[in-house]
């Protein structure tokens, strides 16, 4: 039996659904009834709700602890009318590179009724639990990747989450990729017109200034042969597999695709985008090295990381040139993270270059004392579906824990208990300005309740309506 994090209840195409995430980013559903009864969903809703929650992970771009919910359950769903034990996470299941591994489920031979347990009730009695553990058991032994500190192999391919490993599956050093040699390498490339390679080479400057000694490896092998190409809007849709795309950065090619005829000028939103773009490839790709296939990413196959990297990515290009620029792509989300990394003490967006998602959520962990960064950042993921899904519909209560989250962070590194409540308030004010600064109204932000807590915070930390010091 697995036991998941239930992240939050949520409305598809008018059935409600529990969204659940373990500690490894495998992702589960189960169907919520009329009488709130839990029921295992089917491999058609399966489907569906998988192809919502995780993108297509080679199209990269810019578009207009204590109390703790849990929920053990064995992970199935009904094919037919037959229950089938899922061996893998739903994160990892349905990937159109891995050829839908459901053909890796096993049917149960003990009838199983449509329901599910919570953490105080039982799946079943014991001896069905038995005939489960086992099928687990045997899948478990019959897995053709493994992962180890960042590294994931298998399936004719390494994928690599962590730059610790790239000495092993690229056979050099990171000091062997100096920023000199990425400005050489742009320089070369007659597949990067130079207009581009003027603006990649502003980008270089601009890293080497803020971080010098970051880890430019993964860039530099995908500069080697990266096309940066001007298309009509028709093929930008095409290869954006989007209407409203800017442009897109294609893992699978190596190729940034905007718009002819942007003229790009900092401080435009078009030189935004395009930075935006030329940012990916410094932290992904898909890498051929001695006849095999490497992809370096930042999140697993999940994909609930997805939309952390974009926030990340916007970041680390934005900040990079411009750091009062309020305006910027994936505007909530890029909030949010924001603030979550100026109050971390120990993170920085060279961070987000050279390690993974885990790195982010163990440094979250440590700066809070808890084990919640795994729900927050799947709230973040949910609620950008949410928006973006006009099947989809959560109430706005399932997000409190993560406005709550966010604030206590910023709160924390901002607020001192000797402060008055009115000097405190108007951190509260600065935070609430940042946190729904230029974000569509339909995401319907709660700013009442994010000052109510304040006003929960500032009891906790001694700080009392109306005192002075």
């Amino acid at each position: 039996m697995i036991e998941y994090n239930i992240i939050s209840e949520f409305t598809y195409k008018d059935k409600k659904y529990l969204y659940l995430l373990d500690n490894e980013h495998k992702y589960f559903f189960v169907r919520k009834n009329d009488n709130n009864k839990l029921e295992y969903i089917t491999l058609q809703e399966l489907v569906e709700l998988t192809n919502v929650f995780i993108p297509k992970d080679y199209v990269l771009l810019i578009e207009e602890g204590k109390n703790k919910k849990k929920l053990k359950l064995i992970p199935m769903i009904f094919i037919g009318t037959t229950l089938f034990v899922m061996t893998t996470g739903c994160g990892r299941m349905l990937d159109n590179e891995y050829n839908n591994h459901i053909s890796q489920n096993e049917p149960v031979q003990t009838p199983y009724t449509n329901s599910v347990s919570t953490t105080e009730e039982k799946v079943e009695e014991k001896a069905k639990e038995d005939v489960v553990d086992k099928i687990l058991e045997e899948a478990n032994k019959k897995k053709e990747n493994f992962e180890v500190e960042g590294l994931i192999e298998g399936f004719h391919m390494k994928i690599v989450l962590d730059s610790s490993r790239l000495d092993e599956v690229l056979g050099y050093p990171k000091e062997d990729i100096t920023y000199e040699k990425i400005k050489e390498t742009i320089n070369s490339n007659s597949s990067i017109p130079k207009k581009f390679k003027t603006m990649y080479i502003d980008l270089a400057n601009n890293l080497q200034r803020e971080y010098p000694n970051m880890d430019l490896r993964v860039w530099y092998e995908n500069l080697k042969t990266m096309k940066v190409l001007e298309v009509e809007e028709m093929e930008m849709k095409v290869k954006a597999v989007s209407a409203t795309a800017y442009a897109c950065y294609r893992k699978d090619e190596n190729t940034i695709y905007t718009v002819k005829d942007y003229k790009y000028e900092p401080g435009t939103w078009e030189y935004q985008v395009i930075m935006h773009e030329m940012a990916h490839p410094i932290r992904s790709g898909f890498i051929k090295k001695n006849g095999e296939e490497i992809r370096v990413q930042f999140t697993d196959k999940s994909g609930d990381g997805v939309i952390i990297e974009e926030a990340l990515n916007s970041l680390l290009a934005l900040r990079s040139y411009d750091k009062s620029e309020r305006d910027i792509a994936y505007q909530l989300q890029s909030n949010m993270v924001e603030m979550m990394v100026e109050s971390l003490d120990n993170y920085t967006y060279q961070d987000f270059v050279e390690h993974n998602i885990t790195y982010f959520e163990n440094e979250l962990n440590k700066q809070n004392g808890d084990d919640k960064a795994i729900e927050m950042l799947a709230l973040i993921n949910l609620q950008y579906k949410d928006y973006h899904d006009k099947n989809m519909e959560v109430e706005q209560k399932n997000f409190y824990p993560l406005y709550d989250y966010i604030a206590k962070m910023y709160y924390r590194k901002k607020i001192n208990p000797n402060m008055s409540y009115d000097t405190a308030k108007k951190i509260r004010d600065e935070y609430i300005d940042r946190m729904t600064y230029d974000v569509p109204e339909e995401y319907n932000l709660d700013v009442a309740h994010m000052e109510a807590y304040f006003d929960t915070y500032c009891n906790e930390a001694g700080i009392r309506i109306g005192r002075t010091r």
